[in-house]
Parts: structure tokens; C-alpha cells; sequence
């Protein structure tokens, strides 16, 4: 199934279709500030299993999940006083922080060694309303074979990937330019990968 947005439109059937899709276990590709991501609903191990196997990824690689605001942060991440300055700062955008995870987040998803999560809330109208009504943490990881890069054209998503998901939500063309990564795990924030967004607190 391939969903078009119209961001100068109501969108709320998509919506639905998304959010039944997500509670069904099913995979979705959808848009996000940055590139599209590849999803599912965080807590549902199957779905979980089933993007690393379409991604080609071992378990010991971790995933990242978005949120709709801060205080969703908080119930999934150990957020020191410091930290919460920062993702206040540069939240919602085009960033993925890493951050000790709270025993809320599925083991599928953590780091396995660390217990850290990636974090991401996007700067993106879809995003920002699925969240909202769906209120659950959802997978995100880019749309591509582990170790190859992403594409943003979703005819050739459809092609690549149409019979590998539940659904496609087509906005277009997007950023070839993923997040920007940065680790706040331990007392000092490292950059773990440039993409999009500047950070400039190192």
C-alpha cells in the first residue's frame, strides 16, 4: 500500500490507516525531517524482528525510536539536567541523541552492551501528528540494506521495498542527508555521525 500526503491538506485518513497498520504489528516507511525512516510500533517484538530482517542487521545493532515531545523522553531515557538543556535546544529537528535507556524500552531496541536508546523527535507535520494520536514509540531507521545507502525517491522505494512492508507514506522526494547522531550517555556529548543538523555544543 502507498499512501500520498498533501501537507497543504488534511491528512487524518492517512493517519488512521498508519496507526491501524502500526497496532496490527505491520511495518511502515514514512517521512521524517531528514530522510525516510523504516518503523514499527517499539514495543512489538515480531515487527522489531522483522525490520532487522528486511535490513539485513545483526541484533547487537540498536535502533532508535521517535518521540512526540520531551516529557515522552523522559519515560524512556535517563535525561540528566544537562542533557535536557540540550534536547530542549535543538528538539524537534534533525538529531538523534543517544541516552541510557529506562527499563521501558523493549531489549530489541536498546544497545545491547550499553542500554542506551537513540532518540529522535522530528521536526515533521506527519511525525509530529501521528505521534500524537498513536502515543506509542515508534522505530526509526533509515530505508536501506544495512551498510548501503539510503534512497529518497519513493518510486524507488516502492520498487526496492513495496513488497517487504505493510504500507508507504509517499511525500515526495526528501533529504539524501540523514540525522545527525550525537551521544550524551556520558558527561561529554560526542558527535557519533555529521548529518543534518549542527550541533555545536563540543
Amino acid at each position: 500500500m502507498r499512501l500520498k500526503l498533501n501537507p497543504k491538506t488534511n491528512n487524518d485518513s492517512i493517519i488512521k490507516q498508519t496507526i491501524s497498520i502500526l497496532e496490527k504489528g505491520g511495518v511502515i516507511i514514512y517521512p521524517t525531517d531528514t530522510i525516510y525512516g523504516l518503523g514499527c510500533d517499539a514495543s512489538n517484538a515480531q515487527a522489531v524482528k522483522k525490520i532487522q530482517s528486511i535490513k539485513g542487521r545483526t541484533k547487537s545493532t540498536p535502533f532508535s525510536i521517535i518521540c512526540p515531545d520531551l516529557k515522552n523522553i523522559s519515560q524512556l531515557a535517563f535525561v540528566s539536567n544537562s542533557s535536557y538543556r540540550l534536547l530542549k535546544k535543538y528538539l524537534p529537528g534533525p538529531f538523534t541523541f543517544i541516552l541510557p535507556a529506562t527499563k521501558l524500552v523493549p531489549k530489541l531496541v536498546q544497545h545491547p552492551k550499553t542500554k542506551t536508546v537513540g532518540i529522535r523527535i522530528p521536526d515533521n507535520y506527519f511525525c509530529q501528528q501521528l505521534l500524537k494520536e498513536y502515543n506509542q514509540p515508534i522505530v526509526t531507521t533509515s530505508v536501506n540494506k544495512h551498510g548501503e545507502m539510503p534512497n529518497q525517491n519513493p518510486d524507488v522505494i516502492e520498487n526496492d521495498w513495496g513488497k517487504k512492508v505493510d504500507c508507504i507514506i509517499d511525500a515526495g522526494i526528501l533529504s539524501d542527508t540523514a540525522s545527525t547522531i550525537v551521544d550524551l550517555s556520558q558527561e561529554t556529548p560526542i558527535i557519533i555521525r555529521q548529518g543534518k543538523g549542527i550541533f555545536l555544543e563540543v
